[in-house]
């Protein structure tokens, strides 16, 4: 389901840790310890962001920051490394 938009996409040049700018529709009510996730449609799909909700009861405001991110499996590379990686002798 689609709650929002991605705005902007940067790279933090002192951190190098990745800074979204998201709007997301105000009759969405998220906890501000809400997980965000890139996540693929698939192996050959586009990419997206989820949103996984947290139980805490303050909830997100313009401007807040969602901290909680994991990192998705980029399914495409594990295959690819499969693929090439150099075989073991047994």
């Amino acid at each position: 389901m689609k709650v929002g938009s991605v705005l902007q996409l940067e790279i933090d040049p002192e951190t190098y840790l990745a800074e979204v700018a998201m709007v997301i529709d105000e009759k969405i009510k998220l906890p501000q310890s809400t997980m965000t996730v890139i996540s693929a449609e698939g192996l050959f799909g586009g990419e997206y962001m989820h949103l996984d909700p947290g139980g805490e009861e303050v909830m997100v405001g313009p401007g807040d920051n969602l901290t909680y991110t994991q990192d998705a499996a980029n399914i495409v590379g594990l295959i690819s490394q499969m693929v090439y990686s150099p075989k073991e002798n047994n």
